[in-house]
């Protein structure tokens, strides 16, 4: 599972995203959405992983490998550390969240490993309402999908 925020500080609004793929890097599900009066950007991040365990765990996915690139949040969430005070719920609920979805690990990656979820947060900072895709991804996605898969090494 993938996931990624996007932040404007003069609107303090948030576009959050999640990929999910299988081992293999096919598409599995993901969702968009906008999210109102965030204070700064580590929340967005946050709120991302946690409504991305909220999918994985509704869409019944097992033994997930949780990447981000916001490395404070990641890096929190790898040693069980001391958070933002904004953050301490939010990450608290990651907690409880992957126990259930059974995460096998945290891992921080590069930005530049991020492009598609990046691309994905900045689309949801204009939605209007929740976008979900379970198995199909949009047509617009897909090409970001394919650079994605082309340069992974298995």
């Amino acid at each position: 599972m993938n996931a990624d925020g996007a932040w404007r500080e003069k609107d303090k609004v948030g576009g959050i995203e999640v990929i999910i793929r299988d081992e293999k890097g096919a598409f599995l599900a993901g969702f968009a959405k906008k999210i109102e009066a965030v204070l700064f950007a580590q929340a967005v991040e946050a709120y991302a992983l946690r409504e991305g365990l909220n999918l994985a765990l509704e869409s019944r996915f097992k033994s997930l490998e949780v990447e981000g690139d916001a490395q404070p949040v990641i890096k929190c969430l790898q040693k069980r550390g001391a958070m933002v005070a904004d953050l301490e719920v939010v990450c608290t609920d990651i907690f409880h969240l992957a126990r259930k979805v059974n995460v096998v690990k945290f891992v921080s990656i590069s930005r530049n490993c991020n492009q598609t979820v990046d691309a994905i947060a900045k689309y949801a900072l204009g939605l209007e309402s929740l976008e979900v895709w379970l198995e199909t991804p949009p047509s617009w996605l897909e090409p970001f999908l394919v650079e994605d898969c082309s340069s992974v090494v298995y």
